[in-house]
């Protein structure tokens, strides 16, 4: 009949950091009354070190500071006579303060079973134990757990169910950060908040400018209106007829005039007119040559065609050259350059076999 009522765990030493010595001659053992050993981890953990000479000693820590697990019972570690430096160092921690019967020392010996100190690393203390009054003391060992603190069981957050809404009520802890980050923002003064005095000024100023213009707190000088920022010149909308700010005369070469209400604008920048144009010469050419997509009209020469890109770029260079003399004064008039396209892409299109 087996009468064995202990289990070796472990059988080594214990690393000093920053030190060659060893506290050698500790022995790790596990009571098999006390706990099944497949379902005690923290016998299952130390007896994964075997084969390893020594353990890491990582310091001593105050046992109220950590959380352990309860469920690790059963396992002490014994220290042999004839190892002097280890037994030496244990009694100076524990001995030279009495501790009261049934209780355990306030200090313990923490050790990390392996080599880093990342969550995969099983940490473990060392601590001593008075099972009674004139009884010697008894070194006992812990696993150490991540920190969970006790919540009232109303306070504690259930599993979700199948049942459950989706999605669920935000926390009333950020609904309120997030009460209180709205009401710190400042809403720009609107039209009804204004005077009836800046009101009506800023709709005849917003009347007479045109529908293509965007009033802003530079034209109508209104305390606390909300401000648009001013549009570059050469890229409103243009207005047909007279009386537009950013009109141009049907006969008229020269740059093209913003005027405001009593103030006259820059002169239109001759790069970015240039660049306008060339934009809508690219974009008359392209629609010529696919139609637009037009289904109800043939496609003169489609994208997939092998020289689609060298006659697109005669087209455009064509027209462009032709319309040279317009291009950094004024936008080029959309039928002139149309059938400018149109003539050079009847020279440049492919014959049909």
């Amino acid at each position: 009949m087996n009468t064995t009522t202990h289990r070796l765990l472990y059988r080594g030493a214990l690393s000093l950091p920053d030190s060659d010595l060893l506290l050698d001659g500790i022995t790790f053992t596990a009571r098999l009354d006390a706990q099944p050993l497949l379902d005690n981890p923290l016998a299952l953990a130390l007896e994964s070190m075997r084969g390893r000479p020594s353990l890491r000693f990582l310091g001593a820590v105050q046992l109220r500071e950590l959380c352990t697990d309860a469920c690790g019972g059963g396992v002490a570690m014994d220290v042999h006579p004839y190892a002097t430096l280890t037994r030496i160092y244990f009694e100076n921690m524990f001995c030279l303060t009495p501790i009261p019967s049934s209780s355990k020392s306030t200090v313990g010996v923490k050790i990390a079973l392996g080599d880093s100190d990342g969550p995969e690393t099983t940490h473990i203390v060392i601590y001593a134990h008075a099972p009674a009054p004139d009884a010697p003391l008894t070194l006992s060992v812990a696993r150490i757990t991540p920190y969970t603190p006790s919540l009232p069981s109303a306070a504690r957050m259930r599993a979700p169910r199948p049942d459950d809404p989706t999605p669920r009520k935000p926390p009333r802890a950020f609904m309120r950060a997030r009460q209180e980050q709205l009401r710190g923002l400042k809403r720009a003064p609107s039209m009804g908040s204004l005077d009836p005095t800046a009101k009506r000024a800023r709709m005849e100023g917003a009347a007479g400018l045109g529908s293509g213009v965007r009033v802003g707190q530079a034209q109508l000088q209104v305390p606390g209106a909300f401000k648009v920022p001013a549009l570059p010149g050469g890229k409103g909308k243009q207005r047909e007829g007279a009386g537009d700010v950013f009109s141009v005369g049907g006969d008229n070469d020269g740059p093209v005039q913003a005027s405001t209400k009593g103030e006259a604008g820059a002169a239109v920048n001759p790069g970015e007119m240039e660049k306008v144009n060339k934009t809508t010469l690219k974009k008359l050419t392209l629609h010529h040559l696919t139609r637009g997509k037009d289904p109800t009209q043939p496609v003169l020469l489609a994208k997939t065609h092998p020289e689609f890109k060298e006659v697109y770029t005669a087209v455009y260079r064509g027209a462009a050259f032709a319309l040279r003399e317009v291009m950094t004064r004024a936008p080029v008039d959309v039928e002139e350059a149309q059938r400018l396209i149109a003539t050079h892409a009847e020279m440049y299109l492919p014959r049909q076999q």
